[in-house]
């Protein structure tokens, strides 16, 4: 019986140790797990930050450029254009100054002629008495209500 006492108190000794001895390892990786998470709050994670926003910023900076080449491309391809229409233009101004030169002839011609009231009343379309850019306007605002007045209309004549 002594024999058997003995080798169950061994039992309990060794049984302690090995609980003392896993609380003590789940302590440890615990303490470990820990140091990492902090590890990583501490180096990891604002080096991380500052690698996104680096990146981040290098992909801003080169998006700029290209929209800035684009931009001076098209201002570029849009003065050229501007150029063509310039010179396009002094070609219609001098046309028009040319063809409008009245010979000395016509001239004496026309002041010897006497001009009536009758003869200024030409009929001249609605369009070229517009002046300014509100006529335009305003006659397009009127004419898109009279459209949608009579589409209206109509839309609810029909059914």
């Amino acid at each position: 019986m002594r024999v058997i006492l003995n080798r169950y108190h061994e039992e309990q000794a060794w049984s302690d140790k090995i609980r003392s001895a896993s609380t003590y390892g789940s302590l440890a990786v615990m303490g470990v797990n820990m140091l990492v998470f902090l590890l990583a709050i501490v180096f990891i994670e604002p080096w991380k930050r500052r690698r996104l926003a680096q990146t981040f910023e290098r992909k801003v900076e080169e998006m700029s450029a290209q929209s800035a080449e684009l931009l001076e491309s098209k201002a570029e391809a849009l003065a050229k254009r501007f150029e063509g229409q310039d010179r396009l233009l002094s070609q219609i101004m001098e046309m028009v100054h040319y063809n409008s030169q009245v010979p000395e002839a016509d001239q004496m011609a026309a002041s010897q002629t006497v001009v009536t009231p009758r003869d200024r009343t030409e009929k001249v379309p609605l369009w070229m008495k517009l002046k300014s850019n509100q006529d335009v306007a305003w006659a397009m605002v009127t004419s898109a209500t009279a459209a949608g007045l009579v589409g209206w209309l109509a839309r609810s004549y029909m059914g």
